[in-house]
């Protein structure tokens, strides 16, 4: 067993069988305590057996009351460094095209719908509505004040909805997180794939697009 994460978010761990180690890895990912409030878990199901069957991510295994299993995809992350290169700047848009492509019509089973509405404004507003009026650390709660006091979050998802909706940016499926811990490179393929599908809904492609080039300040620089 290896551990790869033990955070807030979840807990990830890769187990295999060493006396059969062309079975390759399986990866178990333990949900974290209340992170559903944030993520739809039933649509990230969905969100993967979709993105499994147009050969864009690891296949599920298996689901339990507070995680899934999944397939282990072989590789390693790019340094903040290499991910600005042509090279892999190319190849990190191709992979981000393949998934922009994707038609869920005829790749999922009649059992599972997905939602095709745009999620930008719907998880802004969903993430307001979940902040409390006061944190129990006091350091916390005073950067908070101070945030509230320089900006109305509300007001500016307002300001942003009216700004944007009308550049009518394309409605596509989209990762929502591709910062560099979530952009795997394979030597042997010479090709770039994506994991952590937690966000993962139908979105604008701008808005997918500039997470992505945001990362590049380097805030989640891979160990």
């Amino acid at each position: 067993m290896k551990v790869f994460t033990d955070g807030t978010s979840n807990q990830l761990v890769g187990c295999c069988n060493q006396q059969r180690p062309q079975a390759g890895m399986v990866l178990v990912r333990v949900y974290g305590p209340k992170t559903e409030l944030l993520i739809d878990r039933d649509a990230e199901l969905v969100i993967m057996t979709l993105l499994s069957a147009a050969a864009c991510g690891p296949g599920l295994l298996a689901k339990f009351s507070n995680g899934v299993a999944y397939e282990f995809v072989p590789g390693h992350c790019l340094t903040l460094e290499q991910i600005r290169t042509e090279k892999y700047g190319s190849l990190t848009a191709k992979a981000m095209a393949k998934i922009h492509s994707i038609d869920p019509s005829n790749l999922l089973p009649p059992s599972l719908t997905i939602d095709r509405e745009p999620k930008l404004f719907q998880n802004l507003k969903k993430y307001l509505d979940l902040l409390p009026e006061k944190f129990d650390d006091e350091t916390k709660h005073r950067r908070f004040q101070q945030l509230k006091g320089k900006c109305d979050f509300a007001k500016e998802v307002e300001v942003l909805e009216r700004e944007l909706l009308p550049l009518e940016s394309p409605v596509v499926l989209c990762h929502n997180d591709l910062q560099i811990n979530n952009i795997i490179y394979s030597s042997d393929k010479d090709e770039i794939c994506f994991i952590d599908f937690e966000y993962s809904a139908f979105n604008f492609a701008a808005y997918d697009i500039a997470v992505h080039f945001c990362e590049y300040c380097g805030q989640f620089e891979a160990q």
